[in-house]
Order: structure tokens, then C-alpha cells, then sequence
């Protein structure tokens, strides 16, 4: 019985960890656009008339950037280390 009562415990706390981050994902997605948005105003306008046409331009964006990634100089790479330490 004790076992049983731990399997559940168990498998009900791995659901509620996979619903946090599945909720912190898309809270984190929506705060990096209210960030790039100049207002409030700017990113409602955005999110509710065109949310299919951001999510295209960020796809775009990402393959883009992995295209255009050059390989970093060893000053950049000894920057980026020690921006990673802090």
C-alpha cells in the first residue's frame, strides 16, 4: 500500500514539474516580446492582429542567424568565458 501511495505521489509531482515549465516556456516567450515591443500599446497591437506573422519573422530570424554564425577570434571566445563565469 505504502508503495502504491508513493508511485502516485511520485508521478503526480513529475506532471506538475512537466505543467511549470511547459507554463514558464510560454510565459518567457511572451515577456521577451513585450520587451522588443517601444509599448504597450505596440505589442497588443502586434500579438492580437498578427501572431502568426511575429512567430514566421522569429522562425526566419533563427535561420538566419545559425547562416550567418562565424566562428569566434580567441579574444571573443576568452569574453564570452568570462561573461559566463558572472
Amino acid at each position: 500500500m505504502a508503495e502504491i501511495f508513493l508511485f502516485v505521489i511520485g508521478l503526480v509531482s513529475i506532471i506538475a514539474i512537466l505543467v511549470q515549465q511547459f507554463l514558464h516556456q510560454r510565459e518567457k516567450k511572451d515577456i521577451f516580446d513585450r520587451f522588443m515591443a517601444r509599448n504597450f500599446r505596440e505589442y497588443k497591437y502586434f500579438k492580437e492582429d498578427f501572431p502568426i506573422q511575429i512567430e514566421h519573422k522569429k522562425e526566419a530570424l533563427e535561420e538566419q542567424r545559425k547562416k550567418d554564425k562565424k566562428p569566434l577570434t580567441p579574444e571573443q571566445q576568452e569574453l564570452q568565458e568570462r561573461a559566463r563565469r558572472y
